[in-house]
């Protein structure tokens, strides 16, 4: 886009080549896009709540379940369901 500065992300020689020899270029910026929007809604939610660190590490657990059941395929709903103790 036009007026945008470019982003640098400093990450070491092997995992530069280990990423271009398993993604697509085409992949591989729509991944990074995914991780900029990621972010963006995690610090969103970080400055907004206090969650205790152990509540935390429960929930990543939980997460980490969660993605390898669905194979990555959670909606926004079914969280939403979850933390109100619909599920």
């Amino acid at each position: 886009m036009p007026g945008e500065k470019p982003v640098c992300v400093r990450t070491s020689p092997e995992t530069q080549q280990l990423v271009k020899e398993m993604c697509p270029l085409d992949s591989c910026r729509l991944l990074f896009k995914l991780a900029v929007e990621q972010d963006m809604v995690m610090n969103v939610l970080a400055a907004g709540m206090e969650i205790p660190d152990e509540q935390l590490k429960a929930l990543r657990g939980r997460c980490i379940q969660d993605v390898k059941k669905t194979s990555g395929s959670i909606s926004l709903d079914d969280a939403v369901r979850y933390q109100r103790g619909d599920l």
